[in-house]
């Protein structure tokens, strides 16, 4: 969170989260890259720990939303067609490359 709210908040949403999410994943697999790749096979092949996985999908989210203080949520108000187009365009708009 701190990584997120750390960027320029003239970034684009995506490339604060990108650029965050990037720079904590680079730390953690230049101290253990090897260990980084056993847990993560170990979790994609082992049901209840994929499960999990995809249970921690929503507390990203929020984690994501609270770091970037703009309200990513609707709160229902909003059509949820119009908030998968939003979401689609976004990520379309979002640059693309490698460092």
């Amino acid at each position: 969170m701190a990584a997120i709210q750390a960027r320029p908040r003239s970034e684009h949403p995506v490339v604060r989260i990108h650029a965050a999410v990037r720079e904590g994943l680079a730390a953690i697999y230049a101290a253990d890259r090897e260990a980084l790749l056993v847990r993560v096979r170990l979790a994609l092949s082992t049901p209840a720990l994929r499960a999990r996985l995809w249970e921690n999908q929503f507390a990203t989210r929020e984690l994501f939303e609270g770091a970037l203080e703009e309200g990513v949520a609707a709160d229902g108000v909003a059509e949820l067609p119009d908030l998968i187009d939003e979401a689609v365009g976004v990520l379309a708009e979002a640059p693309r490359g490698r460092s």
